[in-house]
């Protein structure tokens, strides 16, 4: 029903309903080459596996035991780029710190004390209120100062009446916010980009795959965009609306990078997510606790 799913079928992909739909697809393809299905055809099986929704973990752990071949693509990441609280603790180390604004995690409910704590603790003029699980700039609100206080009570001392009000989406999201935390983090801003001569805060998004075999993780930066926001700097309208870049139909939404800043964030980038990888590998260890599968990597080596 999705254009990469049209893409996909197009390069020779076929779709599976779950991971057991899956197996017996694969099994079926090798009787039909070999006549009969032994151990050492399924290790030979080579293919690329995606997952569009849930991680089950033990089917496909299970799977890769039997198919070893069998790529699926995503299989480390996908855990923590679904959700932002995930994401914010592999920035937690002295390596990875730098990459990332500072954040704190706080749960859902008012407290008067929580707004003067975030802004003795961030230290910053302008906070970015975020939930941990949406997508596509989904209630995140850019709040200064002077309104969190006012802010947080507004969301989370009688959220249903959200929906009663005239206030933004942004807002009436967290009338149906399900998590027990949300995320406040630092706000930073970009370098302005000049467009009809008013200046944007734009966000930079950059296209990559990174990939990884026998230690060796390669990072492949393929091309990227200026995101903007809504209005510039310039205009007179909340924080929200001149900081927050999204895509709005009918309207400017995006433009080319400079060689030379792409040169710049292509040769940070590629730095940084490699270290992002290998703490995504050893948050894995940990949490699963796989241990003999990483046993014999020296991650403190890798994230130098």
């Amino acid at each position: 029903k999705e254009i990469n799913m049209d893409l996909f079928a197009q390069l020779g992909g076929q779709e599976a309903k779950n991971i057991t739909d899956l197996r017996q697809h694969i099994e079926t393809s090798l009787y039909q080459q070999h006549g009969v299905v032994t151990a050492q055809h399924r290790q030979d099986y080579a293919a690329m596996v995606l997952i569009k929704k849930g991680r089950p973990t033990k089917t496909v752990r299970k799977m890769k035991e039997e198919f070893p071949n069998v790529i699926f693509v995503g299989d480390m990441s996908n855990k923590f780029v679904n959700n932002k609280y995930r994401m914010s603790l592999l920035f937690m180390t002295d390596e990875l710190k730098k990459y990332r604004p500072q954040c704190k995690t706080c749960p859902v409910k008012y407290d008067p004390g929580m707004a003067q704590a975030l802004i003795n603790e961030l230290g910053c003029d302008i906070f970015v209120i975020k939930p941990v699980n949406s997508s596509r700039g989904r209630g995140i609100l850019m709040v200064a100062k002077h309104e969190l206080d006012a802010t947080l009570r507004l969301l989370f001392e009688n959220p249903a009446g959200l929906l009663e009000t005239n206030l933004s989406e942004e807002h009436k999201y967290w009338a149906t916010y399900k998590s027990p935390f949300f995320l406040v983090e630092q706000y930073e801003p970009s370098k302005p980009i000049i467009i009809d001569e008013q200046p944007y805060d734009a966000t930079m998004r950059l296209v990559f795959t990174i990939d990884c075999c026998a230690q060796d993780v390669n990072v492949t930066i393929f091309d990227g965009y200026w995101k903007l926001p809504a209005f510039p700097l310039t205009a007179d309208c909340s924080l929200t609306d001149k900081h927050k870049s999204h895509i709005i139909p009918g309207l400017l939404s995006s433009v080319k990078i400079a060689s030379e800043d792409f040169a710049d964030a292509k040769m940070l980038m590629e730095d940084a997510l490699r270290k992002v990888y290998w703490q995504m590998v050893q948050t894995r260890f940990l949490l699963l606790g796989e241990a003999e599968r990483w046993a014999d990597i020296d991650f403190d080596a890798l994230m130098a």
